[in-house]
């Protein structure tokens, strides 16, 4: 994606058109009213820049002073991930990069409270259990290339920025477990539900060949039993339209499947070829099954699944907790990239105090706004995020999907995805 696809304020303003009216002239008199109104934001911007912060400061919480540059890092080593950067205008971002910007500084600073919540509390961040969060979201995409690809598409973000937001997540999970008043679930609870959960957790991997009749099943299975090799191969002359061929090996849930199959497969060995009958009433298919195998998680692997839904009720408890820890340290963002509202943790769209939109009286196109602007005073959205830190170029918000639920998925906070888990199968 180049910036060519991203909106940029400075579209709109026009160059001012040469007027043969005299200076004094009450059009002349509203547009220097104008500019005073602009040059009064631009003090505005300035005076508010970023509190007490030096130039350069994306945002400052507490001591700690996030910089353009540093923000700027990030923000490239997401972009540059694969898929991420193409996936752009098609996010809840839209292209814009301003808002990609104003959510990627939005981790960094809840990175910050939440490591400053733990030190109050005495809290340890247990690397491990961010780990195991991490994999376990990996796994249920089905490996590290697939959650990779599947972070780009659906959320346009890297896999080290989902990381940053699984480790806030674990630790605001232990906030809200030690202040929040959310019960932490026992070793006992946790067996119990996994014994609860077994059943709908252990899979089959099978590919499968649907044939005409019970007499080709046999005679495809005893070929593919001395050929192997050949499966695929079978497989094409059977695939085709309402045809439910499936060479590719796909898991199964064993307890979904026809009881007479789910009893054949627990008997099984790994890379087994044979046919079957499926009967449904006076209906019936065959198929030609190939059994790769019978995966059954165990208690540590399910764990993240387990304890997802008490994690999540907990991180939100942590993020409350975290609000008053923001309004302890003080956070400060720049207006280029948004305003920090603490009850949210979230930074949201500048909305700049200094400009009003002001309608044009008709037949004077040029009074009331920017020369040649066509009649309303410039809005926010082309003076809050003008200038943007980086290297990308200054980008608006105009367009974009601002940051509040930006690559959100549910649970999160402003512009923090919390990640989030589903039942295998």
């Amino acid at each position: 994606m180049t910036d060519a696809a991203v909106p940029r304020p400075s579209a709109r303003v026009r160059p001012a058109r040469p007027s043969a009216a005299d200076p004094g002239s009450p059009r002349h008199r509203r547009r220097r009213v104008a500019t005073g109104v602009a040059l009064s934001a631009v003090a505005a911007l300035l005076l508010t820049g970023c509190g007490n912060s030096r130039p350069g400061t994306a945002a400052v919480v507490g001591e700690t002073r996030i910089t353009d540059s540093e923000l700027q890092t990030l923000v490239d080593q997401s972009l540059a991930s694969p898929g991420v950067r193409e996936a752009l205008p098609n996010s809840d971002y839209r292209g814009d990069l301003g808002a990609y910007r104003r959510a990627v500084l939005n981790v960094e600073v809840e990175r910050l409270l939440a490591e400053s919540g733990a030190q109050r509390l005495g809290i340890d961040i247990d690397e491990n259990k961010v780990n195991a969060r991490y994999r376990f979201f990996e796994q249920q995409s089905g490996g590290a290339g697939s959650f990779a690809s599947e972070l780009a598409a659906r959320l346009a973000v890297s896999p080290s920025l989902y990381r940053q937001l699984v480790r806030t997540e674990v630790i605001e999970s232990e906030i809200g477990y030690q202040e929040g008043g959310v019960a932490r679930p026992s070793e006992a609870q946790i067996r119990a539900q996994f014994q609860e959960y077994l059943p709908t957790a252990v899979t089959a991997t099978l590919s499968l060949i649907q044939v005409p009749s019970a007499a080709v099943a046999g005679r495809e299975a005893a070929g593919l039993k001395q050929t192997p090799g050949n499966f695929e191969t079978v497989a094409k002359k059977y695939a085709g339209e309402g045809s439910q061929t499936a060479p590719a090996p796909q898991k199964y849930v064993i307890s979904r499947l026809p009881p007479d199959l789910g009893a054949r497969l627990q008997k099984a060995t790994p890379n087994e070829i044979f046919p079957y009958a499926l009967s449904n009433g006076q209906a019936q298919a065959f198929f030609v099954i190939r059994f790769a195998g019978i995966e059954r998680p165990t208690l540590e692997s399910a764990r993240p699944q387990l304890e997802a839904q008490s994690l999540q009720q907990a991180a939100a408890a942590g993020q409350s907790y975290l609000s008053g820890v923001a309004q302890d340290l003080g956070v400060d963002v720049n207006p280029r990239y948004g305003t920090w509202k603490a009850d949210q943790l979230a930074i949201t769209d500048f909305v700049n105090p200094v400009i009003k939109p002001t309608p044009s009286p008709a037949g004077d196109p040029g009074a009331g706004g920017l020369p040649g602007e066509g009649g309303t005073a410039p809005d926010e959205s082309s003076e809050g995020s003008e200038g943007g830190a980086g290297s990308e170029g200054g980008t608006g918000s105009e367009g974009g999907a601002g940051s509040e639920g930006g690559t959100g998925t549910e649970g999160g906070t402003g512009a923090t995805p919390a990640p989030t888990a589903t039942p295998s199968g």
